[in-house]
């Protein structure tokens, strides 16, 4: 008779890496838009709704965030990055130092 062989039970999956490219985006998103809010903010009230405001929104939302995609970036990666360490982000490891 053999016995039978145990198997070790396999590792919980955890998408740590996919987690923080996810959360690393969203934080991109939230600082790029708060960073161009201020210059899209007048429009609502001067232009009426349409094409026209539109093309002016975009316009206006390209020539702020050129200069400053770079910032947003970066603030971005120090938000997932300090979110990690403080271990404040759900789904990410707590048991890393």
């Amino acid at each position: 008779m053999s016995t039978p062989v145990k198997r070790k039970a396999a590792p919980a999956f955890r998408p740590t890496i996919s987690l923080g490219f996810a959360y690393l985006a969203a934080f991109f998103l939230l600082f790029a838009l708060a960073l161009a809010l201020p210059a899209l903010w007048p429009l609502l009230g001067s232009t009426a709704p349409g094409p026209e405001l539109q093309e002016l929104a975009r316009e206006t939302a390209r020539a702020t965030l050129r200069p400053r995609i770079g910032l947003a970036f970066a603030l971005a990666v120090l938000a997932t990055l300090a979110g990690t360490w403080l271990r404040v982000l759900p789904g990410m490891p707590k048991d890393t130092p």
